[in-house]
């Protein structure tokens, strides 16, 4: 009999994805969606049936002997996430709860912190509802640390791929979940936290039922498992009382060894005296987000062609400010860029010449830049919905800041001798503790690459990973984005002894027949599905 609260599902076939990038077959009679439609239950009592029933349908694929997958937003460009077997859909798992100060570990509270930092949400909160949540009904306001350049991830996805935007010192979104509510099995679920920072007072673990898993080493295995560590039913996540981003755009800085070396330092004094346009960083007016947005066709040593650096400060909310979310994302350059470069080489057919291609992306490049947003605004004002749908690409590796003028010589190298139909980006990162986090560098610079979905631009990608192996430069890759380059032995150099931390995490929080029912194709064709040795 199948519990109230599910039922059975089935996807399209062939499915596709948010991004409709790729598409996948999910076996027929296996799939299930869950939601809280019950108005006669409490929120409390909804998200305890729901633990109930993921852990039903983990049974239901452990007798079927078939593979499974929560799925909420369908938002990663990648595969990384998908299985032949079954899906439970979990967007409709939308809870959001206040935590009061005796659900908080006196531990915590010792910190200086307080219960008014902490907010636990479930599985499939989309980041437009958490931000609405925050800045809009939470009173005090608060919001979330970092966010992706969108908002249509649930905070599961987004965490488990390693959403990264370009908080500076703040980390990826990731970063900021200090506790997992973790689904292993068809009679098991934990509450997974560090020993060295405990969140949750025993109240709070015996209202969720699980066995309290307090270790550093299994917490940072499972922040980025790309759904193979079972089924994340709610996170907690710390967060910042409400702050305004203030935008700014330089347009003259001149590409230079200086200039680089530079930021591959993150010298911001430096950086003050090469461009004289860069704000000051001081209390109530502090740097927060660092992006370079290029044009590989004209960047030019000693120019300032192709060349638009975006900076986001944090401010202090004024007195009677009203938060405003609606409107449209509104990146740089706009996703009216890639909307065009799709339109245009769409007419050139697939003889397009390097020439052709070059032209009309320079174009539709410096066309599509834009200012910077003249009034400071929210992170959930800023950073929205994206239109970006069909045949689009995007791509993204990570290097260490230091290594930044190097790795992106080798981008640029590449496009000059084949062509690539879109944008380059460098966000700035602070590094994670994650242990598969791929901003796995102490300062982390990710190096982004949006562009058409095509098999020359795929080749682009493949290519620039042979140049850094070449030249010697330590990278990683996005797990949500394209990740065609990744195998079992690039996987073991880029992770090294983490890689074998993270197959014991997992072994030790799921049985064998559980770790098969959440192993897919991606995690074969990369060796994560074998034993650690």
């Amino acid at each position: 009999m199948i519990p109230a609260g599910i039922k059975p599902y089935q996807p399209a076939s062939p499915w596709k994805n948010c991004h409709e990038n790729f598409s996948n077959n999910f076996t027929p009679g296996c799939s299930w969606i869950l939601d809280h439609a019950d108005p006669a239950l409490s929120e409390s009592d909804l998200y305890k049936r729901a633990t109930e029933n993921l852990k039903w349908v983990i049974g239901q694929s452990i007798e079927k002997s078939t593979t499974l997958r929560a799925i909420g937003a369908n938002w990663s460009f990648s595969s990384v996430a998908m299985c032949n077997g079954g899906m439970v859909q979990t967007k409709g798992l939308d809870l959001i709860f206040n935590i009061n100060e005796t659900l908080v570990s006196p531990s915590y509270l010792h910190t200086g912190k307080t219960n008014q930092d902490l907010i636990f949400a479930e599985c499939g909160v989309q980041i437009a509802r958490l931000n609405r949540v925050l800045e809009i009904d939470r009173h005090p306001a608060r919001c979330i640390r970092a966010s992706g350049a969108s908002n249509g991830q649930t905070i599961a996805g987004c965490i488990s791929t390693g959403t990264h935007g370009a908080a500076l010192y703040a980390g990826a979104v990731h970063d900021s979940i200090v506790g997992i509510h973790l689904v292993t099995g068809s009679g098991t679920h934990v509450w997974l936290e560090r020993e060295s920072y405990p969140v949750a007072s025993d109240k709070f673990i015996s209202w969720l039922g699980a066995t309290p898993k307090k270790n550093d080493t299994l917490f940072e295995s499972a922040l980025v498992s790309f759904g193979s560590f079972g089924i994340i039913h709610g996170v907690m996540l710390e967060t910042d009382p409400l702050f305004l981003l203030k935008e700014y755009r330089i347009s003259n800085a001149v590409y230079t060894d200086d200039l680089m070396n530079a930021l591959s330092r993150l010298d911001i004094t430096r950086l003050k005296q090469l461009l004289p346009a860069l704000p000051d960083s001081i209390p109530g007016h502090e740097l927060y987000h660092m992006e370079l947005n290029i044009n590989p066709y004209t960047l030019a040593k000693n120019s300032s062609t192709g060349l638009y650096i975006f900076l986001f400060y944090k401010v202090q909310v004024p007195a009677g400010f009203v938060v405003d979310q609606g409107g449209t994302h509104d990146p740089a350059p706009s996703p009216e860029f890639i909307f065009i470069m799709k339109g245009l080489l769409g007419v050139l057919g697939s003889k397009r010449s390097y020439n052709e291609v070059k032209r009309l992306t320079s174009r539709e490049f410096e066309k599509n830049i834009r200012p910077a947003t003249p009034e400071p605004k929210t992170i959930g004002s800023i950073f929205r919905d994206t239109r970006f749908t069909g045949n689009v690409a995007s791509f993204a590796c990570a290097v260490s800041t230091t290594d930044l003028p190097g790795a992106l010589e080798q981008v640029c190298q590449e496009i000059a001798v084949k062509a690539f139909a879109g944008a380059v980006a460098v966000r700035f990162v602070k590094g994670t503790r994650a242990t598969l986090g791929f901003t796995k560098f102490e300062n982390t610079s990710v190096i982004e690459m949006d562009g058409l979905d095509s098999t020359s631009n795929s080749q682009v990608f493949e290519n620039i990973i042979g140049r850094l192996e070449q030249q010697h430069i330590a990278y990683s890759i996005h797990w949500g984005k394209l990740n065609g380059p990744l195998n079992k032995d690039r996987i073991s150099t880029i992770y090294g002894d983490k890689l074998i931390l993270w197959k014991q995490s997992r072994a030790e929080l799921l049985s064998a027949e559980v770790r098969k029912v959440f192993s897919n194709g991606f995690m074969e064709r990369c060796g994560l599905d074998l034993e650690a040795v």
